[in-house]
Protein backbone atom coordinates (compact mmCIF):
# COMPACT_ATOMS: atom_id res chain seq x y z
CA UNK A 1 0.00 0.00 0.00
CA UNK A 2 2.84 2.47 1.00
CA UNK A 3 4.13 2.13 -2.84
CA UNK A 4 1.09 2.96 -4.47
CA UNK A 5 0.88 -0.19 -6.06
CA UNK A 6 -2.54 -0.93 -4.75
CA UNK A 7 -5.92 0.98 -4.20
CA UNK A 8 -7.79 -1.51 -2.40
CA UNK A 9 -6.61 -4.11 -0.21
CA UNK A 10 -7.70 -6.04 2.98
CA UNK A 11 -6.17 -5.03 5.87
CA UNK A 12 -6.85 -4.81 9.68
CA UNK A 13 -7.40 -1.89 11.41
CA UNK A 14 -3.99 -1.45 12.79
CA UNK A 15 -3.20 -1.68 9.22
CA UNK A 16 -4.33 1.74 8.26
CA UNK A 17 -2.63 3.35 11.13
CA UNK A 18 0.70 1.95 10.46
CA UNK A 19 0.59 3.06 6.39
CA UNK A 20 -0.29 6.73 7.79
CA UNK A 21 2.79 6.53 10.06
CA UNK A 22 4.75 5.73 6.84
CA UNK A 23 3.29 7.84 4.09
CA UNK A 24 3.51 10.92 3.35
CA UNK A 25 -0.57 11.88 2.70
CA UNK A 26 -1.56 9.96 5.88
CA UNK A 27 -4.97 11.29 4.77
CA UNK A 28 -5.61 9.38 1.35
CA UNK A 29 -6.10 6.54 3.64
CA UNK A 30 -9.02 5.04 4.94
CA UNK A 31 -10.47 2.04 6.70
CA UNK A 32 -13.67 1.19 5.73
CA UNK A 33 -15.90 -1.79 7.56
CA UNK A 34 -17.42 -3.97 5.47
CA UNK A 35 -21.47 -4.29 6.14
CA UNK A 36 -21.29 -7.77 5.77
CA UNK A 37 -19.19 -7.98 9.27
CA UNK A 38 -15.29 -7.60 10.02
CA UNK A 39 -13.42 -10.90 10.57
CA UNK A 40 -11.99 -11.01 14.28
CA UNK A 41 -8.71 -12.06 15.18
CA UNK A 42 -6.53 -11.83 18.29
CA UNK A 43 -2.83 -11.88 19.04
CA UNK A 44 -1.40 -13.45 22.02
CA UNK A 45 1.50 -13.83 24.11
CA UNK A 46 2.92 -17.40 24.66
CA UNK A 47 6.24 -19.34 25.52
CA UNK A 48 6.67 -22.57 24.79
CA UNK A 49 6.87 -25.68 27.55
CA UNK A 50 10.69 -25.98 25.95
CA UNK A 51 11.56 -22.45 26.20
CA UNK A 52 15.33 -22.28 26.69
CA UNK A 53 14.80 -18.87 29.06
CA UNK A 54 10.91 -18.48 29.96
CA UNK A 55 11.58 -15.45 32.49
CA UNK A 56 13.02 -13.67 29.85
CA UNK A 57 10.07 -14.13 27.92
CA UNK A 58 8.16 -13.34 30.95
CA UNK A 59 10.42 -10.51 31.67
CA UNK A 60 9.57 -9.00 27.95
CA UNK A 61 5.84 -9.24 28.09
CA UNK A 62 5.98 -7.58 31.47
CA UNK A 63 8.04 -4.66 29.32
CA UNK A 64 5.27 -4.48 27.08
CA UNK A 65 2.69 -4.58 28.97
CA UNK A 66 4.19 -1.66 30.88
CA UNK A 67 1.05 1.30 30.48
CA UNK A 68 4.05 3.65 28.98
CA UNK A 69 4.99 1.31 26.24
CA UNK A 70 1.76 0.49 25.52
CA UNK A 71 0.91 3.77 24.64
CA UNK A 72 3.93 3.61 22.40
CA UNK A 73 2.99 0.09 20.61
CA UNK A 74 -1.23 1.54 20.02
CA UNK A 75 0.41 4.98 18.42
CA UNK A 76 2.61 2.92 16.76
CA UNK A 77 1.01 -0.22 15.27
CA UNK A 78 -2.96 1.24 15.82
CA UNK A 79 -4.46 -1.58 17.21
CA UNK A 80 -6.47 -1.56 20.40
CA UNK A 81 -4.95 -3.53 23.07
CA UNK A 82 -6.89 -5.14 25.97
CA UNK A 83 -4.87 -3.81 29.11
CA UNK A 84 -5.08 -0.82 31.34
CA UNK A 85 -2.67 2.40 30.25
CA UNK A 86 -3.77 1.48 26.64
CA UNK A 87 -7.75 1.83 26.35
CA UNK A 88 -6.65 6.02 26.84
CA UNK A 89 -3.62 5.94 24.14
CA UNK A 90 -6.32 4.35 21.54
CA UNK A 91 -9.08 6.57 22.37
CA UNK A 92 -7.03 9.31 21.22
CA UNK A 93 -5.94 7.37 18.18
CA UNK A 94 -9.50 6.88 17.21
CA UNK A 95 -10.97 10.64 17.99
CA UNK A 96 -10.29 11.86 15.10
CA UNK A 97 -11.31 8.86 12.87
CA UNK A 98 -13.53 6.66 14.59
CA UNK A 99 -13.51 4.17 11.42
CA UNK A 100 -10.25 2.52 12.72
CA UNK A 101 -12.54 2.42 16.00
CA UNK A 102 -13.91 -1.50 15.76
CA UNK A 103 -16.17 -1.64 18.43
CA UNK A 104 -17.94 -4.80 19.95
CA UNK A 105 -21.18 -4.09 18.00
CA UNK A 106 -19.12 -4.26 14.83
CA UNK A 107 -17.92 -8.04 15.84
CA UNK A 108 -21.43 -8.84 16.16
CA UNK A 109 -21.71 -9.58 12.64
CA UNK A 110 -18.24 -10.62 12.29
CA UNK A 111 -16.75 -13.75 11.99
CA UNK A 112 -14.66 -15.37 14.47
CA UNK A 113 -11.68 -17.98 12.72
CA UNK A 114 -12.34 -21.14 13.59
CA UNK A 115 -10.39 -24.85 13.67
CA UNK A 116 -12.16 -26.17 10.00
CA UNK A 117 -11.81 -29.82 10.46
CA UNK A 118 -10.68 -32.15 7.96
CA UNK A 119 -13.62 -32.05 5.62
CA UNK A 120 -13.16 -27.84 5.76
CA UNK A 121 -9.77 -27.97 5.07
CA UNK A 122 -10.06 -30.53 2.07
CA UNK A 123 -12.87 -27.67 0.66
CA UNK A 124 -10.57 -25.26 1.93
CA UNK A 125 -7.80 -26.56 -0.52
CA UNK A 126 -9.95 -27.32 -3.42
CA UNK A 127 -11.20 -24.09 -3.56
CA UNK A 128 -7.59 -22.39 -3.06
CA UNK A 129 -6.13 -24.37 -5.63
CA UNK A 130 -8.82 -23.74 -8.21
CA UNK A 131 -8.76 -20.00 -7.48
CA UNK A 132 -4.88 -20.16 -8.07
CA UNK A 133 -5.49 -22.31 -11.03
CA UNK A 134 -7.86 -19.85 -12.24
Amino acid sequence: MTSGNAWIHHGWNGDVVNIRNQVKKPENFKFVKAKEGIPLGTDTFAIPANAPHPGTALTFINFVLDPENLEKNVNYFGYPMPYQGAKDAFAQLVKDDPSINVTTDDLEQGQQYRNLGRDGLRLWDETWTDFKAG
